[in-house]
């Protein structure tokens, strides 16, 4: 028996929740989550259908940020899930940009190949995309947070300034890109990072060295506005 694409979404949202113990989620956790079942339905109708038909006061899903989700509560009561549980980490963490700029991509005509789990460290690319003549792989970093994730550590501060770590998490996107070069050769390779003073000094610092390799970065806001020395979508 074949499934509405509705129905395959929200029992794909139901998955997720349980997983993740959050009670948001993002398109690029359903997009994803569609691809691994095999998913019969093409990514925009699935796009079209959570940010159309599913949205709205009466329907099944709540926009709550952008490309970001929660489910009504009568149907999240059916999950079986905790009646109040944590809210997902927000703009600036790496899943919030990464979700974004997948968002960005799918209104610029690309398709999405495939998108690493943050939450849960995947391995591999975080965006790998395609369009008639050219495909893509994107680093994705977001902003270090000044506290712990863990809510055992919540009191204490971190002995790393977030500047500090940010610098840590440039370079690790930097030798990732550098990679990409060689693991996934003919795609552009890009890091794509929230828009944050210390990022766009970063940016300047490396331009020459990228420049020569070929590495762009990509400045991210949370609207989907980003800047780029010569990246275009």
């Amino acid at each position: 028996m074949q499934h509405t694409c509705r129905a395959e979404i929200l029992d794909a949202i139901r998955d997720i929740l349980r997983r993740s113990g959050y009670d948001t989620f993002t398109l690029t956790d359903i997009l994803t989550e569609m691809r691994r079942r095999n998913s019969r339905y093409a990514e925009t109708t699935i796009r079209t259908h959570v940010a159309s038909h599913m949205c709205g006061d009466l329907a099944e899903l709540e926009r709550v940020d952008r490309a970001t989700y929660r489910l009504r509560a009568p149907l999240h009561r059916s999950t079986g899930l905790p009646p109040v549980p944590a809210l997902a980490p927000a703009w600036p963490w790496e899943g919030a940009v990464q979700s974004v700029f997948v968002e960005l991509l799918g209104h610029h005509g690309w398709s999405i190949d495939s998108v690493a789990d943050t939450a849960t460290k995947a391995r591999g690319v975080d965006v790998l995309a395609s369009r008639p003549g050219r495909r893509l792989g994107a680093e994705v970093k977001g902003w270090p947070s000044a506290g712990y994730a863990d809510p055992r550590r919540a009191a204490e501060a971190k002995r790393t300034q977030p500047s500090t770590q940010a610098g840590h998490w440039f370079s690790q996107a930097l030798f990732k890109a550098m990679m990409l070069l060689d693991s996934h050769l003919g795609r552009e390779s890009l890091m794509v990072l929230p828009d944050y003073s210390r990022y766009r000094d970063l940016t300047v610092r490396t331009r020459t060295g990228r420049s020569l390799a070929g590495i762009h970065v990509v400045l991210l806001n949370p609207d989907g506005a980003f800047v780029s020395e010569f990246w275009r979508p």
